[in-house]
């Protein structure tokens, strides 16, 4: 029997990265929490349905360009047309403690 390879967290964020990106989707649902606030390189949405969210960005220049004015409650069904990613986050103490991730407390 052969024994699954753990995998870093980092290589498991890399793997999954290629992985989305490799896929092109058109989702349909409603915008909501839409931010576009004066400064922000981005414009931040979510486009969710009845069960699910997913947490969007379009950058500045794209969504000027796109002629969409996006607000909330819109429905919509090329707003999240786009190459889907994953980005790296630094690792944080929100769980409570100081320690580094893996180490007990």
């Amino acid at each position: 029997m052969s024994e699954e390879r753990s995998l870093s967290v980092s290589e498991a964020m890399a793997l999954a990265k290629r992985a989305l990106e490799s896929v092109r989707l058109r989702v349909v649902g409603e915008v909501s929490e839409f931010n576009d606030k004066p400064g922000y390189r981005a414009a931040y949405f979510t486009v969710c349905d009845d069960s699910s969210a997913m947490p969007c960005l379009m950058w500045r220049d794209a969504y000027e360009a796109s002629g969409v004015a996006l607000r909330c409650g819109m429905q919509s069904s090329s707003v999240a047309t786009s190459r889907h990613t994953l980005r790296r986050a630094a690792c944080s103490s929100w769980c409570g403690n100081s320690s580094q991730p893996g180490k007990a407390a």
